[in-house]
């Protein structure tokens, strides 16, 4: 990653953990699997470009480290 993105992104994270303290009373990553998704699914919908692309930048991501690890 660019180094003019990395504070970006670590701003974004960072606002997406807390988004869940702000609406279910606890940062995502303590969330239940149920709760996350709603979570994930709001941002993936947001009328908001960067909830929408914040969540497609990680999707992304995880495939790609999936097919890395179905290739070894």
């Amino acid at each position: 990653m660019p180094d003019f993105l990395r504070l970006a992104m670590r701003v974004a994270t960072r606002s997406f953990d807390y988004w869940g303290l702000v609406t279910c009373g606890s940062r995502f990553q303590k969330l239940s699997g149920d709760l996350r998704r709603l979570q994930l699914d709001a941002w993936k919908n947001s009328r908001f470009d960067f909830c929408r692309n914040f969540v497609r930048f990680y999707e992304s991501l995880y495939l790609l480290i999936v097919m890395e690890e179905d290739a070894e």
